[in-house]
């Protein structure tokens, strides 16, 4: 089994779409970051966050995550 250590690069994504829009996010998504799947070769697929706050943040934006 291979592992790539997925998780940052999801995270590293995610946190770029809160800097393109921080305050209203960038909408109500299932999906808010693009990162290469470790199993299935070099082509970006979308992801969640993988971590609750930071979607929430990403998706509606500091205002809605801070309340």
């Amino acid at each position: 089994m291979r592992t790539a250590a997925v998780r940052p690069a999801i995270w590293g994504s995610a946190l770029t779409a809160v800097a393109t829009s921080p305050l209203i996010g960038v909408g109500a998504a299932p999906f808010l970051a693009t990162a290469p799947d470790p199993w299935g070769g070099p082509v970006p697929r979308l992801w969640d966050a993988h971590q609750a706050y930071l979607s929430v943040v990403g998706q509606f934006g500091i205002v809605w995550g801070a309340l």
